[in-house]
């Protein structure tokens, strides 16, 4: 079949028939019914296209405790946490994409600085906590996966220190089985805002406090992390500064996002840094009470999700996201030797009236073809995503439906190939959300005889 008659096929039958949603510009309330009152340490899991909270108690209110939920775009659902975890508060969690798990280090049991955890880390793989050592524990630290390092990085915090409770400036990395220490931070701090910036491969801070004598005393400056050295910022900061801080990265965009109340009044608002330059974000802050407490950027749907901290109903949750963006973003887990991956061609994105382009590496045999889906949810009447394993396909995952499996793919090179789906030009389909995930034929290499990508979250859109 030729690839032109592949993805016409796609459009006058299927597309048509399909309502596009339509994105929102500024910030959206979204369902949190049955979420418990508490803070909590918020991640987003791009395997499995899920916020994922651990909800904690108030601040310094005994006893303890700790919960597990995620929110899958539509409804929140509650998972079972260890016993050893539920009753620790205040743990910071960063979702390892590489290997498809969520890293929980830090918190503490009761608000006593004699009584913090023994060292340990937590790691969530596969529905399965297993434990492993770890730094000596502290909390208020920041916690967030380096993708090109492969390395988890946390920074600051707060610790027992001799008799008292103190800031630290330790900075420590997680390569998926043991931590290191690496070059101590310019300033001890704790609570800062903390973030991956994934287009510059670097660890960004903002903010925090540091305790010295009658503290603690706020910080206003911002650096990064490249893995070797701290730096400070080229650029200034925000003005007015901010406290109360979190931090995140738009991936589209190319921008970490600032959110953070004015010191001495209610006032909040929102900076972006480009890299170069810090600026107020246009879109106005939401309406919250006390603020947005947890802010993360959800990858497969181009859009923020923050959640504010309201203790007497529970948290609210809002998102934010940009009408008309195109996305395009890979996620989930490759298998192959080497693994089969997806690359979208930057300057081919899913954009109304052009062409999509995928770059395909670690293609085996000489052949790709990719798989199209309408749902990253269900399909066969199975929960994705779902380990293949059972199939033949060890190490595998089937990430989306299967609507349309066999569209070919141009092999560019021995092991190399493109996909190009042609969008069409009509403004209804802006916002219009699926997902594509090849696969290709390796005779011998398994039972199932083949290996499986990771996959494309697509949105179309006019920009």
């Amino acid at each position: 079949m030729r690839r032109e008659s592949a993805t016409r096929f796609l459009f006058p039958a299927v597309w048509i028939a399909a309502s596009a949603v339509a994105q929102q510009s500024q910030w959206q309330q979204l369902a949190a019914s049955a979420l418990p009152s508490a803070d909590g340490a918020v991640t987003y899991d791009s395997l499995r296209d899920r916020v994922v909270m651990i909800a904690t108690s108030q601040p310094f209110a005994s006893p303890y405790w700790s919960e597990h939920w995620e929110f899958d775009g539509l409804v929140w659902s509650q998972s079972m946490l260890p016993a050893a975890l539920a009753s620790r508060a205040h743990a910071r969690t960063a979702f390892d994409s590489r290997r498809g798990r969520l890293v929980l280090f830090g918190g503490i049991e009761v608000p006593s600085v004699q009584v913090f955890l023994p060292q340990d880390t937590w790691i969530l793989e596969a529905g399965t906590w297993q434990q492993v050592a770890g730094p000596r524990m502290r909390f208020g630290h920041g916690l967030v996966y380096d993708e090109a390092r492969d390395r988890v990085v946390l920074v600051g915090g707060q610790a027992v220190l001799g008799f008292h409770m103190g800031t630290i400036d330790e900075t420590w990395e997680f390569d998926g089985a043991t931590w290191s220490m690496r070059s101590p931070m310019p300033q001890q701090r704790a609570f800062a805002g903390v973030a991956y910036d994934a287009g510059r491969a670097r660890t960004v801070v903002y903010g925090g406090h540091f305790i010295s004598g009658g503290g603690p005393y706020p910080l206003y400056d911002a650096l990064e992390w490249d893995g070797a050295t701290w730096q400070p910022l080229p650029a200034t900061g925000p003005s007015p500064v901010l406290e109360g801080v979190s931090l995140c990265h738009d991936r589209e965009r190319g921008r970490c996002l600032l959110y953070g109340t004015v010191p001495l009044s209610a006032s909040r608002e929102v900076w972006e840094y480009d890299g170069v330059a810090w600026s107020r974000d246009p879109v106005a802050p939401p309406p919250s009470s006390l603020g947005i407490t947890s802010m993360v950027y959800d990858r497969q749907r181009g859009r923020l999700v923050g959640v504010e901290r309201i203790f007497s109903n529970g948290p609210v949750v809002w998102s934010r996201s940009l009408p008309g963006l195109a996305v395009a973003q890979p996620y989930g887990l490759a298998c192959g030797a080497p693994p089969m991956r997806s690359v979208v061609d930057p300057g081919a994105r899913p954009l109304l009236g052009a062409n999509l382009g995928v770059d395909i590496e670690g293609v085996p045999n000489g052949a790709a073809f990719m798989c199209f889906g309408w749902s990253n949810r269900q399909a066969l009447g199975l929960t994705l995503p779902m380990v293949m394993d059972g199939f033949g396909l060890p190490g595998c995952w089937l990430l989306q439906s299967d609507d349309a499996i066999t569209l070919p793919c141009a092999m560019t090179g021995p092991t190399t190939a493109r996909f190009t789906l042609p969008i069409p030009s009509a403004a209804s389909f802006a916002g219009l959300r699926f997902f594509l995930q090849p696969w290709g034929p390796a005779p011998g290499h398994n039972l199932g005889g083949g290996v499986v990508g990771d996959a494309v979250a697509v949105t179309l859109g006019s920009f």
